[in-house]
């Protein structure tokens, strides 16, 4: 499939054969834009990833390294808020546990070997 060009390509194409740009209420002027933004389903796929972070909502999607993604932005929540949706998360979800406890542990562990440190 041959790649269609650009905006900026049909502009340069108009202005050489000495057309005047189009102006809204012109007979072929758009009443939207047919631009490609992406879908939120492609950016998941391209990211590889069904949702944001915790703690994180997608705003529409972004271009990365030529690919859309999904914009993952910090929410608005207070820091109880926060600590009480992770609280129920634990309870409920197995393998959120599982990657909460790791996490636990590994902190602790260097939390240990700081107070050693120290001493």
């Amino acid at each position: 499939m041959a790649k269609k060009k650009g905006l900026w390509a049909n502009i340069h194409a108009k202005r050489k054969r000495g057309e005047a740009p189009a102006k809204k209420g012109d007979k072929n002027y758009p009443e939207t834009l047919d631009i490609d933004e992406g879908s939120m389903k492609t950016a998941r796929k391209n990211v590889g990833a069904d949702k944001c972070w915790d703690g994180y909502t997608a705003k529409g999607t972004k271009k990365k390294d030529g690919k859309t993604v999904p914009n993952c932005v910090k929410e608005n929540k207070s820091f109880a808020e926060f600590c009480a949706e992770s609280k129920s998360r634990i309870e409920t979800d197995p393998e959120y546990r599982k990657r909460f406890k790791a996490l636990a542990d590994n902190f602790a562990e260097k939390r240990r070997e700081q107070t050693k440190a120290k001493k």
